[in-house]
């Protein structure tokens, strides 16, 4: 288990601390150091996740929604939602409103209601294309974690 993943059994809850651009993996353009689907975080289904996000890169705006994967992702969204209500921050493809680089916060709560495979996706234009990924699966058995 990553220390960045707590699950709470009993309450049935997921916290995961994520940090887009914690190393200077892909020019920054990472969630906790991983980028282009290089990991995949797991939560049990029904349980209440909450996402404590943070943007450590210096300089860039950054953006976190869960959606379906994508074989290829575009240069930039229109008209995405996220796969569960909620799973989503503010503003998540505008270059100058979304969560601010230099510790900018923002934290989401959403309720992970259907088993299957998912993305951890940064919205902000290009980011995506070059890798600003990672997997998020919603487990119906009980499983919980980080995959590599």
């Amino acid at each position: 288990m990553a220390d960045w993943i707590v699950v709470d059994e009993g309450a049935q809850t997921v916290t995961i601390d994520l940090i887009a651009g914690e190393t200077d993996a892909n020019n920054r353009w990472n969630f906790n150091g991983y980028a282009n689907g290089e990991a995949t975080v797991v939560v049990p289904v029904g349980f209440t996740v909450t996402v404590n996000f943070e943007n450590r890169d210096p300089a860039n705006y950054h953006s976190v929604i869960v959606m379906e994967p994508m074989d290829t992702y575009p240069p930039t969204f229109t008209d995405v939602e996220p796969t569960f209500a909620g799973a989503v921050t503010s503003n998540p493809m505008s270059m100058t409103d979304a969560t601010a680089p230099g510790g900018g916060t923002e934290t989401i709560t959403f309720t992970a209601s259907t088993a299957g495979e998912y993305a951890l996706v940064c919205l902000i234009p290009a980011h995506a294309i070059t890798g600003m990924w990672i997997g998020f699966a919603v487990s119906d058995s009980g499983d919980s974690g980080l995959r590599m």
